[in-house]
């Protein structure tokens, strides 16, 4: 399996900042409602990334139940 490498994970999160930084700067009012509406469709994303974790993992019940739990709970 070949390696990614971080140096261009690091360039591009750093591109996307540094664009969402002037963008904010430029308009703000219109920043924060882009961002809360992403913030929720990853919260969302996440939530089901753990559920399906939980069904698809093979420990024990307990350890799925507390996983369930935080997919639901903590997002």
């Amino acid at each position: 399996m070949k390696k990614f490498d971080i140096t261009k994970l690091l360039l591009i999160a750093g591109t996307f900042w540094l664009a969402l930084g002037i963008f904010a700067s430029i308009s703000p009012s219109v920043t924060y409602v882009v961002i809360v509406q992403y913030s929720g469709i990853a919260l969302f994303l996440d939530g089901i990334l753990w559920l399906s974790l939980c069904f698809a993992s093979d420990s024990s019940r307990r350890e799925r139940n507390w996983r369930m739990a935080e997919s639901v709970v903590d997002k």
